[in-house]
């Protein structure tokens, strides 16, 4: 890429989320002139990523629908899917269930889309519960009454 040798049969790829921060004296000719742009799959290519996935699993229940979570995992990468997969036989086996069904599968997309959240509830206790809620009750109501002008003609 310096241009002081010539490197025959080497061919460099690079991958970037944000295009438009790269340097440009990267994309000048003969360094990285070449701009492929790679989309996230649509809801067919889900489809076959799921079943691709899903077929390398030891056991699978008969309830699981691909298009269905084709459908629930709009905007996720292929690295997600499988991700998704990966956690599903997790959660199976944590449940000590026999094969990944689709209630596993749901499961698993929330762990992938929000994070886990499982132990949370054991962090606080009900009345730390209870206030929390309180507190953020007070939080929605301040808010419509705002929003009502109430609290401005006060």
């Amino acid at each position: 890429m310096d241009g002081f040798e010539q490197n025959e049969g080497v061919i460099l790829v690079a991958a970037t989320n944000f295009p438009d921060n790269l340097d440009e004296a990267l994309c000048r000719p003969d360094r990285f002139d070449c701009i492929v742009p790679v989309r996230l799959p649509d809801v067919a290519d889900r489809v076959k990523i799921f079943e691709y996935y899903l077929a390398k699993l030891p056991s699978r229940a008969a309830d699981i629908d691909c298009n269905q979570l084709a459908r629930l995992t709009v905007g996720l990468s292929p690295a997600s899917l499988s991700m998704i997969v990966n956690q599903a036989g997790l959660i199976t086996r944590k449940q000590g269930a026999s094969a990944v069904n689709a209630e596993h599968l749901r499961e698993a997309i929330k762990v992938v889309r929000i994070g886990d959240k499982s132990g949370m509830e054991q962090a606080l206790d009900p009345d730390e519960v209870r206030r929390v809620g309180v507190h953020e009750a007070g939080h929605g109501i301040v808010a419509a009454l705002l929003g009502a002008g109430v609290l401005e003609e006060l």
